[in-house]
């Protein structure tokens, strides 16, 4: 359908300009009391009616352009999402995968322009297909000449959309420190600090800095750009002045009409421009395809595997068992993890401590598939972690993270968002709420569950660090699964009602085997086991009573923290 517009729009400029010579010539005609006003007359309104046929099928072609555009779009972004929630965990870890992301997303958009250029091109050669025929009637120096003319801008456009792309590469990464701080700058993330500390202008300065250094390179390359393209317009001026004299040279003789001479001119301007105009498109071809090798770099990585093929379902009725375990991130020369050996039995809760950085995430990162081991072995039930489709294993678990996700959504999807399928089941949500006293905030709102959570949007109830968490551990229980992981979402809790929300947790997940990440120890009383990391190496396992009998690194830090809990 958009091809039929792009060649009806191909042909009216054609039909404009016959049209026109036989106007000139009746006006010349008129003149000289040889030519009809009547014909004349039929001849404007025939004008007019192009005209109007013209204007309804560029606003039509327009409409068509549009709805293609936002499906292209919408088609490459869909892809992007989905490649970027294929992708392993740890490819995120790598600051290098964020340019990658940002250049992909950057030639997602450039397909558009690509398929647009094709088809504009398309258009702009049969033009100038008929343009060049006209011209070919009166000699053929003059089609010849004008072909010759496209490698001009053809390789200054060329030329300079690779510098343009060079120019967008290696900005990216400054491009991401210019977006961070101007979010920062203006969101409420750092609204507090930044009106506490007044280091806003410091901030400010350096937003500054990284903007003006990339629009400072950016003008330096445009300022290229246009001393070049004012030497194509020149050489296509001279050229548009010597091909029409030569024709004015020619009329001169009397073997031109006026009405000739008016169409060859215009014949000749219109082809240079047309010339420039298809040289520009299939520049913008070629930056666009160097744009698009960005875009095909990054669905192009390594997706997680994920083999639906495999046969071993998760069936955990025994231990979890961790032997030799060592990960080590990528671009980093020493290993988060070292060595760790340990069991974990079915029903068991197990709390793993360590101080900031001892590599407690990671440990558990590990243990659900995902990340990839570097050395060593996981066994569910004696069957390798890699055995086990992982699509199935995080079935059977549910984690909540430290840096959990706030959804800015209704209370209801915050909650539901871990088991979608129980959305609406009001029962289930009733009774999770009730094991994380979450309830008791959802009652005194008017809306209850149906209240929209943060001031992203209107209307938003914004929640405190700790009613925050609570939403987040009752995500973590709605999910029907075996294994639990808490991976210090408590935090922004006061010691004690950590404890006790904590204590509660337990209770509710008695059936279920339970994992801990902490480095506040009063729930660890509770714990039938205690793993205690430092320095990516397991150096204390044992109960509470044992490890302090041990007099180790898990008693130094208890006792430690003994006050929070009288």
């Amino acid at each position: 359908m958009n091809i039929v517009f792009y060649i009806l729009l191909a042909f009216t400029p054609l039909i404009n300009l016959a049209i026109m010579k036989e106007v000139v010539n009746l006006v010349v005609d008129i003149i000289q009391n040889k030519g009809s006003i009547s014909k004349g007359i039929l001849l404007l309104i025939f004008q007019t009616l192009i005209s109007i046929i013209t204007w309804s099928a560029e606003s039509v072609h327009k409409l068509i352009e549009i709805k293609m555009k936002q499906k292209i779009d919408f088609s490459l972004q869909k892809i992007i999402i989905q490649k970027a929630n294929s992708l392993p965990l740890v490819f995120f870890d790598d600051h290098e995968s964020y340019n990658t992301v940002e250049r992909a997303s950057a030639a997602g958009e450039r397909a558009t322009s690509i398929l647009t250029a094709i088809l504009e091109i398309f258009k702009n050669l049969i033009t100038l297909t008929g343009y060049l025929v006209m011209l070919y009637s009166l000699h053929w120096i003059l089609p010849v000449s004008i072909i010759l003319l496209i490698f001009i801008p053809l390789w200054v456009n060329i030329r300079i959309g690779k510098q343009k792309y060079n120019q967008a590469y290696e900005q990216t990464p400054t491009q991401r420190r210019i977006s961070y701080l101007y979010n920062l700058l203006i969101g409420k993330h750092a609204a507090k600090e930044l009106r506490l500390s007044k280091h806003d202008n410091y901030l400010s300065s350096l937003w500054e800095k990284y903007k003006w250094t990339n629009n400072t390179e950016q003008f330096n390359l445009e300022k290229k750009a246009v001393k070049s393209n004012l030497w194509v317009f020149s050489v296509k001026d001279i050229s548009n002045l010597i091909f029409i004299s030569s024709i004015l040279y020619i009329s001169s003789k009397g073997r031109l009409t006026m009405g000739d001479y008016f169409i060859f001119s215009q014949g000749i301007t219109f082809s240079l421009s047309m010339i420039g105009e298809v040289a520009q498109g299939i520049s913008s071809i070629f930056e666009g395809a160097i744009y698009i090798n960005d875009y095909y770099d990054f669905i192009n990585q390594e997706e997680e595997k994920l083999d639906a093929n495999l046969k071993n379902p998760l069936i955990f009725k025994k231990e979890i068992k961790v032997e030799k375990l060592s990960f080590q991130y990528p671009h980093s020369n020493r290993k988060t993890l070292d060595n760790i050996s340990f069991e974990i039995k079915c029903g068991e809760k197990i709390a793993i401590v360590g101080k900031n950085g001892a590599g407690k995430s990671t440990l558990i990162n590990c243990i659900i598939g995902l990340y990839k081991t570097t050395e060593g072995k996981i066994f569910y039930d004696g069957v390798h972690i890699n055995q086990i489709n992982p699509l199935n294993l995080r079935k059977k678990i549910s984690a909540i993270f430290q840096d959990f996700v706030r959804y800015q959504l209704s209370i209801r999807k915050n909650i539901c968002i871990s088991d979608i399928a129980n959305i609406d089941n009001d029962e289930k949500i009733s009774r999770v709420v009730k094991e994380t006293d979450i309830n008791s905030l959802i009652e005194k709102l008017i809306h209850g569950y149906e209240t929209e959570l943060g001031t992203a949007f209107s209307g938003g109830q914004e929640l405190s660090g700790g009613q925050w968490q609570k939403i987040g551990l009752t995500r973590a229980l709605f999910k029907e699964s075996e294994i639990i992981i808490l991976d210090e979402p408590t935090a922004a809790l006061d010691p004690i009602a950590e404890s006790d929300i904590l204590s509660k947790f337990i209770k509710s997940t008695k059936d279920k085997t339970s994992i801990f990440i902490t480095h506040r120890l009063g729930i660890c009383k509770e714990v039938d086991r205690i793993i205690v990391l430092d320095n990516g190496r397991l150096i204390e396992q044992g109960n509470h009573n044992e490890l302090m009998a041990l007099k180790g690194e898990y008693a130094s830090m208890f006792k430690s923290q003994s006050d929070w809990y009288q």
